[in-house]
């Protein structure tokens, strides 16, 4: 981890002082300049003086590293052109052109002044004065590697810290607190305790031992896992077995069985193995987990077990050799590729394990006269075992004679060996046969003789549990024939050791000392040891008599320390189960008296000791004490009690991102006391951290908003010794946005921002803006953006508004506030109603919101040529009157309030029209023509120029225009039966057109044309017409009228252009008329003609008889002439006669005379 680096700057008052220190009046003349500037700068840089040259701006450090800086500064005002500077630090410096230099090669955790001046040359004695200065402590990159139970304390750029710098390391664990020096900052730890958490803490100290910095780390160790797991299954059972991880004293085991991701059982078992039964054709697995005392489990170790059964060795057959036996076996059928694992095991030993993938193995060094139990199974692919097949055998025993005398041995014997010795002869023996117990030995040499007893048999030393024997070769027999026993004939010693709770035991080795392990403590013992020649003779014995001794405590471990008391703990001794027995503490400092320890006793493994003086060294030891006075050796320790704690710790002000600490001296302090106070904060969201300070108050910055706090302070000691903390909690207050800026204000809304308030990017948040006015309640609304738009206010209104941080279940900030005032609300949608040559109609939509607030509305304007002319009025609209023709105008509408209040305006432009024609008539109108005419201007001059447009607007049609140069005109192409309304303007040459003079006129219904005759009866007639020309889209028909001069008008009505008259009167004249009709009632003028129906002829002429002079005839009288009086003429004429004729009134006659 990186420390917070300390900086500091020039301030503006260090610099205002060091240019006052200056002269003030010297300036840089041309010369100057010319002399120490380069001729590109010398016109620039002409009327600085040397303090313009200082560079400006405190100095920054863009960059940090444990072994270099990057500094950067700001250039001179006014200054161009590349500019020198020298950067200086300790008796180093740097020449560097521009405004940035980076210094390297720099030592880690030292603190660095650094000056930076501009480059004069030899020119300029105001160096002092242009110079500018920070102060930086380089951090420490400290690495901690945790590797199982090793802690690795490390600095990353150890090659770069200077052989003065003095580090101290502080580790906690459980409230036990160690310190240690370490030079360079390189050390490692090892034999942590598995699972347990433990606090490491490295600070750098100054010359007088006070801490500077420090990193921290907490670690937690694994706990290890079993080791060397085998599984054997065996019709249903499968057995499972490991061994203990290193490392661990005492721990239990949770072994889990699961089928099918089940699971179906679990035990714990402080043993090193176990059983489970299982269905055979079911998937299993079993997990094996390490769980100390407290809970804590180690990372399971998983194994499937095998389907089915394992094959076991076959044939397993022993051959022993005294001390060495030869095991075989045979491969069991149905497997391919396996290996074995033979195990063997006595009393005396633990089992011992051996793999391998021979069928036979040799154990040699065994014990003498020792039962053995020897095992192999069968292991498949590393994993799954068999059962075990066994055998049990004993070594053999070496034969024991009795001693002979050295002075006995007979000179013939001598000789023989003397001969045997220098023909370089060897002397053969057969082997050891061991047979049922018996020991039979045969020796070509026929020698009888047993070998030396050892001497000078000494207890060298004597613990709780073991002792160390030694003893001597023999001398005493002839030096040459031992020499060469011992030459030929290789010997060992077979130890025996006995105590009335253990009884008897035995022991061999081929050295002359041994060290007998596993004895009882606090116990008498009698020991012997034989020579044992290489056929298994022994010598008589040598023996001794000693007593082992009381084992004293194993690790003593210091619980914790506070300022007036310690708690320890230690191991309780091995094999002191059966004795009664207790512990005896005892405890001194420098300054009391060593060979007057205070002492207490206790039956338990662990004890407080108390009444203890504060940032005292004390040595502590621990002995095992039973009856009677009997005590063993002291275990000791020291400890070093801590100082007292800080006293009346106050948080007197929080804020969103620092907190304000203050505490007292512990009142046992005097003046002279070196120390310094250890600052520790934590949070669940940003954990752990750490500062350190002299004084008995600081500041905590770079918190975290909104937060709840642990503060604990520590005294620290010049050793680096700390007291028990004093501790407090506080909460981070919500911190408030920054600088409510108005961005703008209408008369019923107002945009406002802020700045967010920094720390809070991973805290869900939002910002609550509240607003009042004098006559209403407070509003609020919510957003999560820093900007926010406030509607529906008051116009004219004055208000306060807030903006504070919210969070979640109701947190808020303080409030920042500010002010606004509504403006009065602008007229909307200004519209220029009409205008004509001397007034302009306007009207405007009232501004929004000014219901309830009295106001009018100001209207202005003028022309170039006049000036501002003002209205008042009430109303939405106005009409402006006594305007100039032709004149552009322009109008401006605000709203203006009481006491003087006045919105923005809104403005148009106007331009009146020229003045209109006058006396517009329509002289003639037809059905698709009108004739206008008007008179010019009166007031008009000859020389205007002008013209005229006319347009003319029907429903139907719509709108027309044409223009004129004429005061008259004729419209053509109208619609007939048509309403027109026709408007003509006079237009002058820049377009400007006057008011219209309007009039109204209808175009008349136009009229058949061509009425013709087609025939005539005596009661009827059939007319045509040609329909009027422009009525195909009006609705029409056709209305025809006839009358003689003795009956009435008839009228008919029709769609068609031809029509049939009936019921007319025969031989009568007649007049009829067609006109045009509309719906209504319209019509056009008539179109007339006249007809004169004939008179009808008699229907039916019958020859009723005919004689040869004389022929009878009737008719049927002609429709129609009831009520007219006629006869009827009846002619009749031959081939050869004149035509005859007779009249009469009948419907019949008689024609006689006839040839």
């Amino acid at each position: 981890m990186r420390e917070p680096v300390e900086r500091e700057s020039v301030t503006a008052e260090e610099e205002e002082r060091a240019k006052e220190s200056a002269d003030p009046g010297v300036k840089k003349t041309k010369n100057d300049s010319a002399r120490g500037a380069s001729p590109a700068e010398e016109g620039t840089n002409e009327a600085l003086t040397w303090s313009d040259l200082r560079p400006a701006g405190p100095v920054r450090f863009s960059s940090v590293r444990s072994d270099s800086v990057v500094l950067n500064w700001e250039a001179p005002a006014g200054l161009t052109g590349n500019q020198k500077f020298m950067v200086k630090w300790e008796q180093k410096q740097k020449l560097v052109s521009g405004f940035c230099a980076e210094i390297q090669e720099l030592t880690p955790g030292e603190e660095y002044e650094f000056t930076v001046e501009p480059e004069y040359g030899n020119q300029s004695p105001y160096h002092t004065t242009s110079a500018i200065g920070a102060k930086i402590r380089l951090p420490l990159v400290i690495n901690f590697k945790l590797e199982n139970t090793s802690m690795c304390v490390q600095c990353e750029d150890s090659e770069h810290l200077s052989r003065h710098q003095k580090f101290k390391l502080s580790w906690r664990k459980k409230g036990e607190l160690d310190c240690v020096d370490i030079p360079g900052l390189n050390t490692e730890f090892q034999n942590l305790e598995p699972g347990e958490e433990h606090e490491f803490t490295v600070y750098m100290l100054s010359d007088d031992d006070k801490p500077i910095m420090s990193a921290s780390r907490n670690v937690l160790t694994e706990i290890p896992p079993p080791v060397d797991v085998k599984l054997c299954s065996d019709d249903g059972t499968v057995s499972v077995s490991w061994k203990k991880p290193a490392g661990l004293n005492a721990a239990s085991y949770l072994v889990s069985l699961y089928s099918n991701t089940m699971l179906m059982k679990s035990l714990y078992t402080q043993s090193l193995n176990c059983s489970f039964q299982v269905h055979p054709d079911k998937k299993h697995m079993i997990s094996i987990e390490t769980v100390l005392k407290n809970g804590k489990k180690s990372k399971p170790v998983e194994i499937t077990p095998y389907k089915g059964r394992v094959p076991a060795p076959e044939n397993l057959s022993v051959e022993v050799k005294l001390t060495s036996v030869s095991v075989k076996w045979s491969k069991p059928a149905g497997v391919d590729q396996v290996s074995y694992l033979l195990s063997y095991r006595s009393k005396r030993e633990e089992e011992q394990t051996i793999s391998t993938d021979s069928l036979h193995h040799s154990l040699h060094d065994l014990w003498f006269c020792t039962e053995y139990e020897i095992r192999v199974c069968t292991v498949l692919n590393n994993l799954h075992h068999s059962k075990p097949v066994k055998k049990n055998t004993r070594t053999g025993a070496p034969v024991q004679e009795k001693s002979t005398d050295s002075d006995s041995v007979n000179q013939e014997d001598l000789q023989r060996r003397e001969i045997i010795g220098k023909k370089r002869k060897k002397i053969k023996c057969k082997q050891l046969h061991v047979t049922d117990g018996t020991q039979h030995h045969q020796n070509q040499s026929k020698l009888k003789k047993s070998p030396p007893m050892p001497q000078n048999l000494t207890v060298s030393s004597v613990s709780a549990t073991s002792a160390k024997l030694s003893w001597s070769l023999p001398v005493e027999v002839g030096r040459y024939l031992w020499s060469y026993l011992v030459k030929k004939d290789p010997y060992s010693f077979l130890i025996s050791y006995h105590s009335e709770k253990s009884g008897t035991n035995q022991s061999s080795t081929g050295d002359k000392s041994t060290e007998i392990t596993s004895l009882t403590p606090y116990t008498e013992y009698t020991v012997s040891v034989c020579t044992v020649n290489r056929h298994g003779v022994q010598s008589s014995p040598a023996s001794s008599r000693f007593h082992t001794v009381l084992p004293a405590p194993e690790k003593v471990t210091v619980v914790s320390v506070s300022a007036t008391s310690a708690k320890i703990s230690w191991i309780p001794p091995h094999g002191m189960d059966q004795i009664p027995h207790s512990f005896l503490i005892s405890y001194w400092s420098k300054e009391s008296k060593p060979d007057k320890p205070e002492s207490i006793s206790t039956d338990s493994y662990s004890t407080e000791i108390t009444e203890l003086k504060p940032d005292t060294p004390y040595t502590l030891t621990v002995c095992t004490q039973v009856k009677y006075g009997g005590r063993s050796q002291e275990t000791s320790t020291n400890i070093h009690t801590t100082p007292p704690m800080p006293e009346n710790l106050t948080v007197p002000s929080v804020s969103a991102t620092s907190a304000k600490l203050t505490w007292s001296l512990p009142y046992s302090w005097g003046e002279n006391n070196q120390y310094s106070f250890l600052i520790s904060y934590h949070s669940e969201e940003s954990g752990t951290n750490q500062s350190s300070t002299g004084d008995k108050s600081t500041e905590i910055t770079g918190l975290t908003p909104y937060t709840e706090y642990t503060v604990s302070v520590r005294t620290v000691n010049r050793h680096g010794v700390q007291s028990s903390p004093a501790s407090s909690r506080f909460h981070t207050v919500l911190p408030a946005p920054e600088e409510v800026t108005v961005v703008s204000v209408s008369a019923t809304s107002a945009k406002i921002s802020w700045i967010p308030p920094h720390g809070m990017d991973q805290i869900p948040h939002s910002f609550l803006i509240s607003y009042w006015s004098k006559e209403s309640k407070i509003e609020s609304i919510s957003t999560d953006s820093c900007r926010t738009e406030i509607t529906d206010l008051k116009p004219d209104t004055p208000y306060t508004l807030t903006v504070c941080t919210e969070v979640k279940h109701g947190g808020r900030s303080q409030e920042t506030s500010t002010n606004i005032h509504t403006t009065v609300p602008a007229p909307e949608m200004l519209t220029v109603v009409s205008v004509s040559s001397t007034s302009a109609k306007i009207s405007w939509i009232p501004p929004h919101g000014m219901d309830q607030i009295p106001h009018s509305f100001l209207i202005s304007y003028w022309s170039k040529e006049s000036k501002i002319e003002s209205i008042s009025t009430d109303s939405s609209s106005t009409e402006i009157t006594e305007l100039k023709p032709d004149t552009p105008y322009t109008l401006t509408v605000c709203t203006e309030v009481k006491h003087g209040g006045r919105s923005q305006e809104t403005s148009t432009n106007i331009h009146t029209t020229p003045t209109m024609p006058e006396n517009l008539t329509v002289s003639s109108v037809s059905a698709t023509s009108a004739k206008l005419t008007w008179s010019l201007p009166s007031s008009w001059g000859e020389n205007n120029q002008y013209s005229f447009l006319i347009s003319y607007h029907s429903e139907e049609s719509g709108t027309n225009q044409s223009s004129t140069g004429d005061n008259s005109t004729e419209i053509t192409g109208l619609t007939p039966y048509t309403e027109y309304t026709v408007s003509v303007r006079t237009v002058k040459k820049h377009g400007v057109q006057s008011s219209p003079a309007s009039s109204r006129f209808h175009t008349v219904l136009p009229a058949p044309e061509k009425v013709t005759v087609v025939s005539v009866s005596p009661t009827s007639a059939k007319i045509s017409w040609i329909p009027p020309h422009g009525m195909d889209q009006i609705p029409h028909s056709f209305l025809i009228s006839y009358w003689s001069k003795e009956s009435k008008i008839e009228s008919i009505s029709t769609d068609s252009c031809r029509t049939d008259i009936t019921d007319l009167k025969p031989d009568t004249p007649y007049t009829l008329t067609v006109c045009t009709e509309v719906k209504h009632g319209g019509r056009s003028q008539e179109t007339s003609t006249n007809i004169h129906t004939t008179v009808p002829a008699p229907e039916m002429l019958t020859v009723v008889s005919v004689s040869s002079t004389s022929a009878k005839i009737s008719w049927i009288p002609p429709h129609g002439m009831d009520q007219i009086p006629h006869s009827f003429l009846i002619s009749y004429w031959s081939k050869e006669s004149k035509i005859e004729s007779i009249s009469i009134d009948s419907y019949w006659t008689e024609i006689t005379e006839l040839n």
